[in-house]
């Protein structure tokens, strides 16, 4: 423990004095130019007239009047302010010094301050995604959807990417890129193996998940993996809600966001303002069973895969590749796709010369499954899934390989983490970032801790949880397995994570929200299905929550951009006008597989073409995932 204590108190210290250097030079440079200025006999040149330093652009520092942050003018993008927030690194026991570093985006708003109406904080979802990253890429789209009358905040939560201490089990990217070829779990495909060698194959998964376990508590240390769990999340958004200075709490969420904005409104019910939770996670099982999770989650994949064929049969041979053989019936389509992968099965691709970021690979059943499942998240994917699918029907596996990115990644020296460039800056320490590292140290951190015997009884439970999960949805059940099988030993975390506990019952442990909140839901969400969003008003109540539906394919509301929902979210988060109930949305580009002009068959008008352009860029960004 104390290993862990120094290894922080280095980082931190060495950030700051990072920040003390940086801020000591802007001064210098301010006090120089002021110098100059003053010294200037009549007319300024209008060269200085018109730098940034002093136009309405963005400044080298921001000050928001109520707000105790210190917004420095970010470093990879001077259109873009960065805090960084000190809080608890364990709010239970304040009486440490051990501290955790939340890294804070803002894009300010682009009205006149007059005109300015607050601060949206938005997370994008994973758990493990960076909210630096993502409104790097989202920040001006989502301020376009509200005419640039609010702030926009995002940050990476802690144990992410720039926020301190960083959860990373190995000391490099090329070290985890090598584990992951080493250990690759892909290898559970248990179908048609006698019981024997299923056990051995189980078992061995388990070996592998224990090592990573083990890894990580050597790398980072117990008392870190167990505070990046999404109570200790939301504890951390009160803080930004506090430090921002500008009253209830206005958030808008995606996927795993989602569970983390509920699990505020649990919480902090009284400081909730306007809250959008979008492709929404039905938070419960989040706490209560990852199994249960996993099974809830797939209640809708079968119906967007269903609505993938359909779709390419719609969009015809010109348009959908898969049917250049003359196949424009739905089941005989899925089952040349299904037939594919059994031929796989026994016939795995040797990929020599993949497409980049692909390396030389071999094509495997669950390779396609998982390009496939991928690829349902955002329709705006179709075409080129349809493509690659084609391709492999041949035995050309290159676009496959580089939708799945089977085998890894290309190394290039410009493939580099948020996390290393601030490095280089000045900006921070420690190792590479392993989202998928944060997202199993939240993820498992959260539900309840698994037995560790493994022998008969314990290889037979777990077969049995698998077979339930396939057989619920052949797509992503396997995934969730794999999920469950990675956390079995995360029991040796100790003390245990904290995890919210409450029961969900409004009058209970569940008090009304200050303002009624938002859930937005896809009807076809392969990850958030609508029985979620639905399931969600259910837990806080008519009088408190809301459902808008998007009658679309894919993964949050931005996945199928609808005009109708846009401008839902923006009355609601400007006004507090909640849409009528049982609201339903029509997207407003039905067919995924665009026309090979590119053109759109829609003709928007002024705003509303700024408003649909934003949101098409916010799906093209999107990276949220809930599993």
């Amino acid at each position: 423990m104390k290993r862990d204590s120094g290894r922080l108190k280095s980082s931190l210290s060495a950030l700051k004095r990072e920040y003390i250097q940086s801020f000591v030079i802007s001064c210098l440079v301010l006090l120089l130019v002021t110098h100059l200025i003053l010294s200037l006999d009549g007319d300024l040149p209008s060269q200085l007239l018109d730098s940034r330093i002093w136009d309405g652009g963005p400044k080298p520092n921001l000050i928001r009047k109520n707000s105790s942050l210190n917004w420095e003018s970010c470093p990879d993008n001077s259109s873009f302010f960065c805090a960084f927030l000190t809080v608890p690194l364990d709010y239970s026991n304040r009486t440490t010094e051990d501290t955790a570093i939340i890294a804070m985006r803002m894009y300010p708003a682009t009205v006149p301050p007059s005109q300015r109406l607050g601060t949206i904080l938005t997370n994008p979802g994973g758990p493990g995604t960076s909210g630096h990253a993502t409104l790097l890429k989202t920040g001006p789209s989502l301020s376009v959807i509200f005419h640039g009358k609010f702030d926009l905040v995002s940050w990476d939560p802690r144990g992410v990417n720039m926020s301190l201490p960083r959860i990373s089990c190995h000391p490099t990217d090329l070290h985890r890129q090598l584990f992951g070829l080493g250990h690759n779990s892909g290898d559970l495909d248990l179908d048609n193996l006698p019981v024997s060698a299923a056990n051995i194959t189980l078992l061995r998964a388990a070996a592998r998940a224990r090592l990573l376990t083990e890894l990580c508590r050597d790398a980072v240390g117990d008392k870190v993996l167990r505070s990046v769990t999404t109570v200790n999340g939301v504890r951390d958004l009160e803080e930004m809600r506090k430090v921002v200075g500008e009253g209830a709490l206005i958030y808008w969420g995606f996927s795993y966001g989602t569970t983390l904005g509920a699990t505020y409104a649990a919480m902090f019910p009284h400081h909730v303002g306007r809250m959008v939770l979008d492709g929404v996670v039905y938070t419960p099982e989040q706490y209560g069973s990852l199994f249960e999770h996993g099974i809830s989650s797939g209640d809708s994949t079968g119906k967007v895969f269903d609505g993938f064929l359909s779709s390419c049969i719609s969009a015809g041979p010109f348009r959908c590749s898969l049917l250049r053989n003359g196949t424009a019936d739905p089941s005989l389509l899925a089952k040349r796709i299904w037939n594919l992968a059994s031929h796989l099965r026994f016939s795995p691709l040797p990929v020599a010369h993949p497409h980049r970021p692909a390396v030389p690979s071999v094509v495997r059943p669950e390779d396609l499954i998982l390009s496939i499942f991928a690829a349902l998240l955002r329709p705006t994917n179709w075409a080129n899934l349809a493509s690659a699918i084609a391709d492999l029907e041949t035995g050309d596996g290159r676009a496959i390989a580089a939708l799945n990115g089977a085998g890894g990644r290309a190394w290039d020296l410009g493939n580099i983490t948020d996390a290393e460039r601030a490095g280089d800056a000045g900006w921070g320490v420690g190792r590479a970032m392993g989202a998928d590292e944060a997202d199993m140290a939240v993820s498992c951190g959260d539900a309840p801790p698994f037995p560790e015997y493994e022998d008969a009884r314990w290889t037979h439970a777990w077969l049995h949880w698998r077979d339930e999960l396939v057989a619920n949805d052949p797509l992503s059940g396997g995934i969730w397995f794999k999920k469950l099988v990675r956390c079995s030993h995360w029991g040796r975390v100790q003390p245990p994570p904290e995890r919210y506990e409450g029961q969900w019952k409004m009058g209970d442990d569940l008090r009304p929200p200050r303002h009624p909140i938002l859930f937005v839901s896809n009807t076809y969400d392969p990850v958030s299905p609508i029985s979620s969003g639905r399931r969600m008003v259910d837990v806080f109540g008519r009088n408190n929550a809301r459902l808008i539906e998007n009658h679309a394919y894919g993964h949050c509301s931005v996945s199928q951009p609808s005009l109708c929902i846009a401008k839902a979210i923006r009355e609601y988060v400007i006004n507090g006008t909640l849409p009528m109930e049982d609201t339903v949305c029509e997207p407003d580009e039905e067919v995924p597989f665009p026309p090979q002009n590119g053109s759109s068959s829609v003709i928007y008008e002024g705003e509303d073409q700024l408003v649909i352009q934003g949101f098409k860029n916010l799906g093209s960004y999107n990276r949220a995932s809930a599993i």
